[in-house]
C-alpha cells in the first residue's frame, strides 16, 4: 500500500516538476511524451490515483 501512494503523492507534491518531464517513453508501443502537461493536470491525476487506490482498499478490507 505504501508504495502504491508513493506516485500519487508525487503526482500532488511535484506537479509542476513531473508536468515538465519530456521525451519519456511509458513502454514497448505506447508513444512518448513530446509536451510538457500543466502541472493542476498532475495534481488532480494524483488526488484521483490516491482516493481511488484508498477507496479499492477500504472496499476489499470491509469485505474481509
Amino acid at each position: 500500500m505504501l508504495l502504491f501512494v508513493l506516485l500519487p503523492q508525487m503526482c500532488i507534491w511535484f506537479s509542476d516538476e513531473m508536468g515538465r518531464m519530456t521525451g519519456v517513453a511509458m513502454g514497448l508501443g505506447r508513444p512518448d511524451i513530446t509536451e510538457r502537461t500543466p502541472g493542476t493536470f498532475v495534481a488532480i491525476g494524483g488526488w484521483i490515483l490516491l482516493i481511488a487506490g484508498i477507496s479499492v482498499w477500504i472496499k476489499l478490507w470491509v469485505q474481509s
